[in-house]
């Protein structure tokens, strides 16, 4: 079964944003297909209401700027469109401590799509997801 959904653009040069919760609050994130994991900013992680464990488990992940460290942690779930993850885990990143002001409360991965075939219709401003099974 294919779903779609709407997103946000506010031009064609602009990121596509789309809304993604996590327990019962709703993050707005950059929908990144050549991201390799999903990054969230720590704030609106706590702000969501995720519980941070008391060991801090870390990853080295690349960025455009070059290897970073994070923190790697598990939410209880976390959806976007037909999309449920429970248990997920991802890569949160304190953007306030590290001087980045943003819009957007983190990426949305390709971690977060494995299992899926997904389109991207830029002229519709839609996102098409189909369970590969």
């Amino acid at each position: 079964m294919t779903e779609t959904v709407t997103f946000f653009r506010e031009n064609d040069e602009s990121l596509i944003i789309v809304d993604v919760k996590i327990n019962d609050s709703v993050l707005h994130l950059a929908f990144d297909t050549g991201a390799t994991h999903t990054v969230i900013d720590l704030t609106a992680l706590l702000v969501a209401g995720v519980e941070l464990p008391k060991n801090k488990e870390t990853s080295l992940f690349e960025t455009a700027n070059g290897v970073l460290e994070a923190r790697v942690l598990n939410v209880p779930i976390m959806s976007f469109a037909n999309i449920k993850r429970p248990n997920f885990t991802l890569t949160t990143y304190d953007y306030l401590a590290q001087g980045i002001l943003t819009d957007i409360d983190g990426v949305l991965g390709l971690d977060f799509l494995q299992g899926y075939k997904f389109c991207v219709d830029t002229v519709k401003y839609e996102l098409s997801f189909t369970k590969i099974e």
